[in-house]
């Protein structure tokens, strides 16, 4: 079965949230969901969708601060990390106290630990551990739609900033290089900010490279 995967940019960062659904089924589920929810929640009353789970990537507030609203209307189950809770409940961690007009918290979620197989619809849905970001960044991989959902780990030539609360370097450029990178090639690469890439084409030119040189890591 075609999984179709819109992305529906939002925000004043232009985040990216990933909704996702079958072409005649009303279940669905979502990547991300932002800042502008009221963009998202029109476009899934638009598709006539049931939102049945929410994958949250990490915890920042430009990723999760959707969450709630949709969690008002349609009930879903909400997925993040163990290591991300502490960001997804505490407003000066996930930032939306310096970012945004509310000092926002998520308080219910289903926490995982690392590399779980979630069920989700009809898919099965690998979580790869990808810290670096934040301690509890990760990635979704469907295997067999040749799909991964990478939030803000690996940008088309780029990857997240590090410098936040929780980041690290050298997890970032371990989480890409031992995790990301070890992906087939052709996996298509869907990420929190900016246009869709390639494993091959991050493998090539991705300035990750340069970072074990730059700060001998």
């Amino acid at each position: 079965m075609n999984l179709e995967i819109e992305c529906i940019i939002n925000g004043e960062l232009d985040e990216n949230a990933y909704l996702c659904y079958y072409k005649n089924q009303r279940d669905a589920f979502i990547v991300d969901p932002g800042c502008g929810y009221k963009k998202i929640l029109n476009r899934i009353s638009e598709l006539n969708l049931q939102i049945k789970y929410i994958l949250l990537t990490h915890a920042h507030y430009d990723h999760i601060m959707g969450v709630n609203a949709i969690c008002k209307k349609y009930s879903p189950t909400t997925y993040i990390s163990f290591d991300d809770k502490e960001l997804l409940e505490d407003p000066k961690k996930n930032y939306s106290y310096m970012n945004s007009k509310e000092e926002y918290i998520v308080s219910q979620s289903t926490t995982f630990e690392k590399r779980e197989i979630l069920h989700i619809l009809d898919e099965e849905i690998i979580t790869i551990p990808t810290p670096g970001h934040t301690k509890g960044g990760t990635c979704y991989y469907i295997k067999n739609k040749n799909v991964l959902f990478c939030g803000d780990t690996l940008f088309f030539h780029g990857f997240g900033r590090y410098d936040l609360y929780s980041g690290n370097l050298s997890e970032l450029y371990n989480s890409i290089n031992n995790e990301i990178f070890n992906l087939p090639n052709n996996t298509i690469s869907l990420p929190g900010h900016g246009d869709k890439t390639t494993i091959d084409e991050e493998k090539k030119f991705n300035p990750i490279h340069y970072y074990d040189k730059k700060y001998d890591i």
